[in-house]
């Protein structure tokens, strides 16, 4: 009987290792299962004293794959819209829009919208991921940017996106709060396409 038991507890043991996932791939399944997002969002940038830089906030949505719209409410608006590659930033302030094409996964002033509207698992594969409580932790497995140090994603447990935070070399952190989610239910689509309104500056990046 007693053998038996130790037989049990050995399987039970197996199985757990066998089927306990990297972070990296337990992160992905959870980004991947967010198809739409809407959210208010505060964005504070931080000096490496921890005194504040520049506080902005606004209302966010995506539609993945590769939709994005970011619109900053204060201090000074402006737009971002993301759309199958192309990047578009519009401020209203200077009447000026820009449009450039995005190709690399970790530019990290591009990165939040990258691990919200790419492949996580192809974006995943540029960090390391660790995972404590339900924070990830990421790490560049090389700094092709010379920028980038780290990332912190916070997930609620129903694989809602609660923060994302990240660092560079120069001692800047950038905090990205997330409030009044709304996780895979139907999204404004217009807002994806709005146009630049006639009479902006366009200025093309390549």
């Amino acid at each position: 009987m007693i053998k038996k038991i130790l037989v049990f507890n050995a399987i039970l043991l197996i199985g757990s290792f066998t089927y306990a996932l990297p972070a990296s791939e337990t992160l992905a399944k959870k980004l991947n299962s967010v198809i739409t997002f809407s959210s208010d969002f505060t964005q504070t940038v931080e000096d490496d004293h921890g005194q504040i830089l520049q506080k902005s906030t606004g209302h966010m949505q995506f539609n993945r794959p590769l939709l994005f719209y970011w619109h900053t409410d204060s201090p000074h608006p402006q737009t971002l819209w993301y759309r199958k590659h192309e990047l578009v930033i519009y401020d209203q302030r200077l009447q000026q829009a820009t449009i450039k094409k995005v190709s690399t996964t970790i530019d990290p002033n591009l990165l939040p919208l990258m691990l919200l509207t790419g492949n996580p698992i192809q974006v995943l594969q540029h960090f390391t991921v660790t995972e404590t409580n339900g924070d990830y932790t990421l790490k560049p497995t090389r700094d092709d940017s010379g920028l980038l140090i780290g990332v912190l994603l916070k997930m609620t447990p129903n694989s809602s996106i609660e923060k994302i935070e990240y660092q560079t070399n120069l001692g800047q952190k950038t905090i990205i709060n997330f409030s009044h989610a709304d996780v895979n239910k139907p999204l404004n689509q217009r807002l994806f396409f709005e146009r630049i309104p006639l009479g902006v500056d366009i200025v093309a990046v390549e």
